[in-house]
């Protein structure tokens, strides 16, 4: 049976972007849309694991959940952007962040409330 679940916003896609939208709108309890069963966007689909992050950790990190060792002037690698640090976060977030893992997006509708 398929579970539905309503949300007045809805974010397309759990990559980086994706997250950091949730963490932000997480007030208005968005949904995260993802077509694979796993967070982590182009990282997690489309990029060698001898691959680095080419930004200093500080700078890609979540403002309420810094990276372990944030001062570490190691540059993250695939390992750690993808198992570590958004995995890490969204358990963090807990039931803040609402998901659908295999939810892949077709089409969108705009619903208009006309009541004023």
């Amino acid at each position: 049976m398929a579970v539905v679940v309503f949300s007045k916003i809805g974010i397309i896609g759990g990559g980086i972007s994706g997250l950091a939208a949730a963490k932000q709108l997480a007030e208005y309890n968005p949904i995260v849309l993802e077509a694979t069963d796993s967070i982590g966007g182009v990282w997690k689909h489309c990029s060698f694991r001898t691959t680095k992050l080419q930004t200093p950790r500080c700078y890609y990190e979540f403002s309420d959940y810094p990276w372990p060792l944030r001062d570490n002037s190691t540059f993250p690698s695939y390992t750690e952007i993808l198992v570590s640090h958004p995995n890490r976060w969204r358990n963090h977030r807990g039931a803040a962040l609402s998901e659908t893992d295999c939810s892949e997006v077709s089409t969108t509708t705009i619903i208009t409330n006309s009541v004023k």
